[in-house]
Order: structure tokens, then C-alpha cells, then sequence
């Protein structure tokens, strides 16, 4: 698989980094560059010679790739693929839960380093002002509320969340690309917007959510 960020997830993200732009992974992926592999080398020109493999996050964006295009791989390989998106959260949690999955990898990631492209974002001096990052703000301040966080991240990587019964009870999961974006941001959440003042981005940086 080719690269997708740090946390891209190779998804058209449902909503905004801080900075006001949208990564379109997926769109890149296979509306530019596979036709630009296909252009430029001596290629089986049709799914027939075509497969897609990854690895961990490559891996689910493997799975995911073959899954929404079938017209375009006729084989997939995921290797230790992160697949489980459920978001499984305990009633009344405050705390983000280890056992939440790959969404709870993305939000760690979405705090850290957000939308940025390996290290050669990380060395950006633009990386330090917090564009790249991934926050929930309420009334002008990030959101302390670590759930709200969590859902609001992964809302805007996967789109929004819903509610369904399982066997073992209650659970929450994202249904991807097959959402609505219209319900984007959560209910509860402000989009971030360019003009925020020095010192919120500052809190921005320093939160630990």
C-alpha cells in the first residue's frame, strides 16, 4: 500500500484536521495514482492483473480498497490488518478504554500527529502550530471531555457513529464511507475554525486528549 499519513486510515475523512483541510486518501489513491502506475509502467491494465496488500493500517485500507472496488482487484492481502473499528464503549465512561480498537489507536494518533505524512511533516515548522492535529473545541477552548474526543475524532475519520445491540449488550461502531456526511460534526462539537487565537492553539498543543 502506498503511503496514507500517520493516522489517514485510507479513508476520505468525513471532516477537517484543525487547519480547515480534508484529507481525500482514498480518492487520491485510486483516482491518481493508480492510473499513474498504470501510465507510466508496463502494467496488466484491468483487475486481472491487478491485487493490493498492506499491513497493519495498510492492511485494513487493503481490505477496504477491495471491498469498494471490486472493478479494479481481482486479489487482496492483509497482514495483521486493523480491522476492528467497533468502538465498544462501557456505559457512563469518562476515560477512553484500551479495548476500543483500532479507534482508539486513531484517536491517540489524531492527538499526536493527526494528518501529517511521515516525518517529513513532523520537521515541518508548520507541524508546531497544530493544523495537523485533530481536536473537538467547545466554546473556543479544546474539549476536555476525553469521549467526546474519541467520537469526534472518529467522526472525522470514519465518519459518524452509530448505536446498534449486540449480544453482549450496547455497542457503537462507525459505518464508514456508507454515512451520511451531513451529520458532520457530532452533536455537542464545534468544527475548528482558521482564525483561532494564538493562545487556543496553544491549548491545542498541550492537551492531553
Amino acid at each position: 500500500m502506498p503511503e496514507a499519513g500517520i493516522a489517514g486510515f485510507y479513508n476520505d475523512w468525513h471532516g477537517p484536521a484543525d487547519g480547515g483541510f480534508t484529507p481525500k486518501w482514498e480518492t487520491f489513491h485510486l483516482s491518481q495514482v493508480l492510473p499513474w502506475i498504470d501510465a507510466s509502467f508496463n502494467t496488466v491494465k484491468n483487475k486481472s492483473g491487478r491485487a493490493v496488500a498492506g499491513l497493519s493500517m495498510g492492511g485494513f485500507g487493503a481490505l477496504k480498497y477491495a471491498a469498494d472496488r471490486p472493478d479494479l482487484f481481482s486479489a487482496v492481502g492483509a497482514f495483521s490488518p486493523g480491522t476492528d473499528i467497533s468502538g465498544n464503549l462501557p456505559a457512563g465512561a469518562t476515560t477512553v478504554p484500551d479495548n476500543v480498537g483500532e479507534v482508539k489507536i486513531a484517536n491517540d494518533a489524531m492527538w499526536e500527529v493527526g494528518a501529517a505524512i511521515g516525518a517529513v511533516s513532523l520537521s515541518n515548522p508548520e507541524f508546531t502550530n497544530g493544523k495537523f492535529r485533530v481536536n473537538a473545541y467547545r466554546n473556543g477552548s479544546v474539549d476536555p471531555d476525553q469521549i467526546a474526543q474519541l467520537k469526534y475524532r472518529g467522526a472525522t475519520l470514519f465518519g459518524p457513529m452509530t448505536t446498534t445491540t449486540a449480544a453482549d449488550g450496547l455497542r457503537r461502531t462507525w459505518t464508514g464511507r456508507w454515512s451520511t456526511r451531513s451529520t458532520w460534526p457530532p452533536a455537542g462539537s464545534t468544527r475548528p475554525t482558521a482564525g483561532r487565537s494564538a493562545s487556543t492553539r496553544a491549548a491545542a498543543r498541550r492537551s492531553p486528549t
